[in-house]
């Protein structure tokens, strides 16, 4: 129990901290490959986490692609960009079948996507992805 309580604590603060200090691509990457991870694993979100890790990842491509700066690079071309890493990770699973999932890794990965999807740190990640900034700019853990 104690374990539990201080993994817990640990995910509570680490959200807190990925929040303020990660960047806009750092908590995109995290999301798409967790949540990635957890459909190729059979553990999808329910209703209302899915629909704010929805939202959360929307915004999160809103503010990557009006905010990236990079010389010779057009929205559009950010756009295409963030289309195809996603279709990648969704194909690195599918094709990695499920060995992943009973990886001593996964749960920690699942307990990530469940953490950051509850309605305080999705509100809390939201309102920092909504601060106009370089996506790019912050700590990735």
């Amino acid at each position: 129990m104690w374990k539990m309580l201080a993994f817990a604590v640990v995910l509570s603060f680490l959200a807190d901290r990925c929040m303020a200090d990660a960047s806009t691509f750092c908590m995109y990457s995290l999301l798409t490959e967790t949540h990635a991870i957890a459909l190729q694993c059979g553990h999808p979100l329910d209703t209302a986490a899915e629909t704010r890790y929805q939202q959360l990842v929307a915004e999160m491509r809103n503010s990557i692609i009006h905010n990236t700066h990079q010389p010779g690079k057009t929205a559009a071309d950010v756009q295409d960009a963030l289309k195809k890493s996603e279709a990648a990770t969704q194909a690195r699973y599918q094709k990695a079948g499920g060995d992943f999932c009973t990886s001593k890794d996964y749960a920690d990965y699942q307990a990530m996507l469940l953490s950051f999807t509850t309605p305080e740190n999705s509100q809390k990640i939201l309102e920092s992805v909504r601060r106009s900034k370089d996506p790019n700019k912050g700590e990735c853990i």
